[in-house]
């Protein structure tokens, strides 16, 4: 089995999430971007200095509600998804209640060609493997890639 790393930057200042992500990229094969640690108008400045790296990104925008620290609201942030899928990261981590919920975000995003990393998450407790069976079987329908 052939092994890769993905480094998390999670940067608040817009300049310097480019130069971190730069190093890590030296040392690592995939970097998640957590644009959430942004404020939302600074997500478009930190997309066009890297744009040219995205191609070995993950970029994630969480909602508090989801364990991020994304504090706008709801359609600001899908709003913000979009824009980062017109950048085609190498994949954009949504969450599967998001996804489920807002189909027109879904058809968007695909629409761009940036592949989907659905993800979802239980902070109370890990539930019975029937239960995560199923929801995988739901979250495959969406995109190959996920995360549990």
């Amino acid at each position: 089995m052939e092994y890769r790393t993905c480094a998390t930057i999670a940067e608040k200042n817009p300049r310097r999430l480019a130069l971190i992500l730069k190093k890590a990229l030296k040392k690592s094969d995939f970097a998640e971007i957590r644009l959430d640690f942004l404020r939302p108008e600074h997500v478009p400045e930190a997309l066009e200095p890297t744009k040219k790296m995205l191609h070995r990104c993950v970029c994630t925008l969480r909602p508090k509600s989801e364990g991020g620290k994304f504090d706008g609201t709801e359609e600001e942030r899908r709003s913000i998804i979009k824009l980062i899928a017109e950048y085609n990261p190498h994949l954009i981590d949504i969450e599967f209640a998001t996804l489920a919920k807002h189909k027109g975000l879904l058809r968007y995003v695909r629409g761009t060609r940036t592949k989907i990393l659905v993800s979802w998450h239980d902070f109370k407790k890990t539930p019975a493997l029937p239960v995560l069976e199923k929801r995988l079987k739901e979250m495959t329908k969406i995109s190959k890639n996920v995360k549990i």
